[in-house]
C-alpha cells in the first residue's frame, strides 16, 4: 500500500533585492490541546523519550530537522511553521504532508543566476542576509493518521531510529516535506505550463523533455512543457550533481544517464515533476509516494539541492565530547543535589540534532533541567535537544536532583548524540559518583509545645527540616517511636509518663549515620494548671442536630476525648 506525499506551493511575495551548516528552527502553528500540544499520554519510543503526543511529534519534527540542516550550509536561520491537521483521506490512501516556501527571491546579491527565482531559504543562503521577515518554509501533517479516521490500523511512528514496523514513519514524511521548502520543487504553472511571473526557477533549469525539440525547460514554450510534465520515462534530471549520482540506482529508474523525474500520463498536481521517478531504486527520499522509513537513503535528494545551488555537507562529521560535575559533594538527602554537564563541539563542523540524555540514578528524585539553550523534557530520564553546537561552541545543562537515601558512591552518567556523525565515541559520555550523607536535622516548632501533669501519652508533631526516614525524636535525650512524615516533619509518640510531674523536657532530633547527627534543643513545658483547649462556639441544633467547635490556639488534639465527653453532657441536659 502506498501513501501519497504532495508539495505545496503558498502564495508568493516577489523580492528583489559561505556559509555554515544551517539551523533550522521550528514555529509550533498549533493551539493549545492539539496537534504539537496534544497532552494525550505517549510511551517513549524509537530515542524519543516524550510522554505526551504533541511532544513526541515536536521532538520528531525536530530531529527531522536537524538532520536536513546537518546537510546544508547557510548562516540565516531558517524558520519553518509547522502544524498538525486534519487532512482527512480514506482507509488506504491520505495526504500525508504538505509544505512549500513562503517567498521566492531573485537578481539578490549573490545569486547564481540572474533573472531566476530561488526559493527564499536558498536566497538567503546565498545572499548571506534575511530577504524576507516571513518564515521561509511552511509545513502540515496529517493528524488524522493518529486517530484511525484514515489508513486504518497504520499510525504515525515518532521514534528516531527508522524502524516504524507497519506504521509510518513521522521523521521521514518530515525530512521530505522540509527538503521542498528547501527548493525541490518546480515553479512552474503545471496546468499551463508557464513560468512564474515570466522568469525560469532554479529548479525547472535542470529538467529536459529527452528526445524532444527543444529538450530543456527554459527554452520550450508553455504548451512543450505541459507536454514534458507528463512524458512518463522522459522527463529527465541534467543537474551534473545528481547525474554524477545515477549510477547508485542499479535496479532502474536511470535513462541515458539522467535520472528520471516523475511524470505520469495524467498530470498529479503537488506530485508530478517535482518528484524523482517511482522506477528508481533502491528508493530515494524525493519519491511522489511512502513506501518506508527512508531518514537515511538519500542518494540523490541533496545532490539535487547542490544543483540548484546550496552547499551541501556531503559527510559532514564533528566530534562532540560531554562532561559532568556535581555540586555539592558529598550532598544530603532531602537537599538539591545539581549535576553540571556541558557539552563540547571539538570540530570540524557544526553539530546540529544534538541531544544530551540523563537516565537519573536509583535513589533521587527529578526537581528540575535547565538548558542553556533548546528545552529538555522527562523526569525519570531527562532529554534535553540542544539544537546546534557551533564548531569550537559548547552548550550546557544544569539538571538538578533530590537524594531521597544515603549512598556511599551515588553514580550518574550522561550521553550527547548528533544526527551528525561522530568522529570519536570514546568521549561522548561521562559519570560522577556523588557521596550522600544525612543532613543535620533543624527543628523549628513543636505541637503542642506544652502540656498538663498527668494529661496522659498523646502525638507531639516536630517542624522544621532535614528530617529523614530514620530521624528519632529525643525526648531528654531519650528515643521516641518515630514516624516520618516529610523532611519537614515528623512525629512522636510520647508516653503518658513523660507527663506525670510538671516540669520541662528537652526535645531534639537525630538523625542516623552517616553523617547526620542531633538537631538544636526545644523545651517543652509540663505546666500545672495548664488550661485544657476551651470551646469558642458550641452549635447545637434544636432537633438533636451536630455542633461544631472552635478551639483556641494551642489546641491539644489528644483531649478531643474530653471535650466531645462534655458537648455530650450538654446535649443531655438540654433534652432533660
Amino acid at each position: 500500500m502506498k501513501f501519497w506525499l504532495l508539495a505545496l506551493l503558498l502564495t508568493v511575495a516577489l523580492a528583489f533585492p559561505q556559509a555554515q551548516a544551517a539551523t533550522i528552527t521550528i514555529v509550533n502553528g498549533d493551539g493549545a490541546g492539539e496537534g504539537f500540544n496534544d497532552p494525550t499520554p505517549f510511551t517513549p519510543v524509537g530515542g524519543n523519550n516524550a510522554t505526551t503526543l504533541g511532544q513526541a511529534r515536536l521532538n520528531a519534527f525536530r530531529y527531522a530537522a536537524d538532520l536536513a540542516a546537518a546537510r546544508i550550509s547557510s548562516n540565516v536561520t531558517i524558520q519553518v511553521d509547522a502544524a498538525m491537521d486534519s487532512l482527512g483521506g480514506s482507509g488506504s490512501s491520505a495526504i500525508l504532508g504538505a509544505a512549500g516556501p513562503t517567498t521566492i527571491h531573485g537578481n539578490f546579491t549573490n545569486a547564481p543566476v540572474t533573472n531566476t527565482w530561488y526559493v527564499q531559504a536558498l536566497a538567503n543562503a546565498r545572499s548571506g542576509s534575511d530577504l524576507h521577515t516571513a518564515s521561509d518554509i511552511d509545513a502540515q501533517f496529517n493528524s488524522d493518521v493518529d486517530n484511525g479516521t484514515v489508513l486504518g490500523s497504520t499510525d504515525w511512528y515518532y521514534g528516531f531510529d527508522g524502524n516504524p514496523g507497519g506504521d509510518i514513519d513521522f521523521v521521514t514524511v518530515v525530512l521530505h516535506e522540509i527538503l521542498h521548502g528547501l527548493g525541490f520543487l518546480s515553479l512552474v504553472d503545471e496546468s499551463t505550463g508557464a513560468k512564474f511571473a515570466g522568469f525560469d526557477d532554479a529548479y525547472m533549469r535542470h529538467l529536459e523533455h529527452h528526445g524532444a525539440t527543444p529538450s530543456d525547460f527554459p527554452t520550450m514554450s508553455n504548451g512543450q512543457r505541459v507536454t514534458a510534465q507528463i512524458s512518463g520515462p522522459n522527463l529527465h534530471w541534467t543537474g551534473a550533481a545528481v547525474t554524477a549520482a545515477a549510477s547508485v540506482f542499479t535496479g532502474g529508474g536511470v535513462s541515458n544517464g539522467h535520472v528520471q523525474m516523475f511524470a505520469p500520463g495524467t498530470l498529479q498536481l503537488g506530485s508530478s515533476v517535482s518528484h524523482f521517478d517511482t522506477a528508481l531504486f533502491p528508493n530515494d527520499l524525493m519519491e511522489p509516494n511512502y513506501t518506508t522509513a527512508l531518514q537515511a537513503n538519500t542518494p540523490a535528494a541533496f545532490k539535487l539541492l547542490a544543483d540548484i545551488g546550496w552547499t551541501v555537507n556531503e559527510s559532514p562529521s564533528t566530534d562532540l565530547s560531554i562532561s559532568v560535575s556535581d555540586t555539592p559533594d558529598p550532598a544530603t538527602v532531602a537537599n538539591n543535589l545539581t549535576y553540571s554537564v556541558t557539552v563540547t563541539n571539538g570540530g570540524p563542523n557544526i553539530a546540529t540534532g544534538v541531544a544530551v540524555t540523563d537516565v537519573l540514578p536509583a535513589g533521587v528524585s527529578h526537581v528540575s533541567a535547565t538548558p542553556s539553550q533548546g528545552s529538555c523534557s522527562g523526569t525519570s530520564t531527562v532529554t534535553c535537544y540542544l539544537g546546534t553546537v557551533a564548531n569550537a561552541g559548547n552548550a550546557t545543562v544544569s539538571i538538578v536532583v533530590r537524594p531521597t537515601t544515603t549512598n556511599a558512591a551515588l553514580s550518574n552518567t550522561v550521553s550527547v548524540t548528533s544526527v551528525v556523525t561522530d568522529a570519536s565515541l570514546a568521549n561522548n559520555s561521562a559519570s560522577t559518583t556523588t557521596t550522600v550523607n544525612n543532613p543535620v536535622p533543624a527543628i523549628a516548632n513543636l505541637n503542642p509545645a506544652t502540656r498538663a501533669p498527668g494529661s496522659g501519652a498523646f502525638i507531639l508533631i516536630v517542624n522544621g527540616g532535614n528530617f529523614v526516614n530514620g530521624s528519632s525524636v529525643l525526648w531528654n535525650g531519650s528515643a521516641r517511636t518515630t514516624t516520618y512524615v516529610s523532611s519537614a516533619q515528623i512525629t512522636a509518640s510520647i508516653l503518658a509518663t513523660d507527663v506525670t510531674t510538671a516540669g520541662t523536657a528537652s526535645v531534639t532530633v537525630f538523625n542516623p549515620a552517616p553523617v547526620g547527627g542531633t538537631s538544636n534543643t526545644l523545651t517543652f513545658n509540663i505546666a500545672a494548671g495548664t488550661a485544657p483547649p476551651s470551646v469558642s462556639t458550641i452549635n447545637g441544633g434544636g432537633g438533636g442536630g451536630g455542633c461544631s467547635l472552635s478551639p483556641d490556639a494551642g489546641f491539644d488534639p489528644t483531649l478531643l476525648l474530653l471535650v466531645l465527653a462534655s458537648i455530650v453532657m450538654l446535649r443531655r441536659r438540654a433534652h432533660i
